[in-house]
């Protein structure tokens, strides 16, 4: 059967609310304390209040990054310690933390030397994996 010979059924409001009581008898959901998220969130945000621009960006990217990439606990010298699961995404997040930028005073922004890159008449989107775009590691 071609597709333009296919005829599709409008539901009634009726029986989309009785489809959607259908579902929701099947469904089970888990349990939710009410008082334990009200909790987490009131924490998270008295947590982030405090923050500063700057500092909520890293720690934003960091859970962000943490959730990309979770790993696993291992007991190093320093006591136990978080690390990823694959080699190359520790290298990775190596060469990342090796690129931020941080400025001890607010005139250390003067010593920054911007780099113009030809790159002709396509607009093209650079690998990271180009050493001489993103600067030593």
């Amino acid at each position: 059967m071609s597709p333009s010979k296919l005829t599709t059924r409008q539901f009634t409001q009726t029986e989309q609310n009785e489809q959607f009581d259908s579902w929701l008898a099947q469904q089970t959901f888990p349990s939710i304390d009410d008082d334990h998220v009200r909790e987490s969130i009131k924490a998270e945000l008295e947590l982030t209040r405090s923050m500063g621009v700057e500092e909520f960006t890293l720690w934003a990217k960091w859970h962000e990054l943490r959730e990309r990439f979770p790993g696993r606990t291992v007991e190093t010298l320093w006591g136990p310690e978080n690390q990823p699961v694959k080699q190359e995404v520790s290298d990775l997040l190596d060469r990342a933390e090796a690129m931020i930028w941080s400025t001890e005073d607010p005139d250390n922004y003067l010593n920054l030397e911007p780099e113009l890159l030809y790159v002709g008449d396509t607009l093209s989107v650079p690998s990271i994996d180009q050493p001489h775009l993103i600067g030593p590691v």
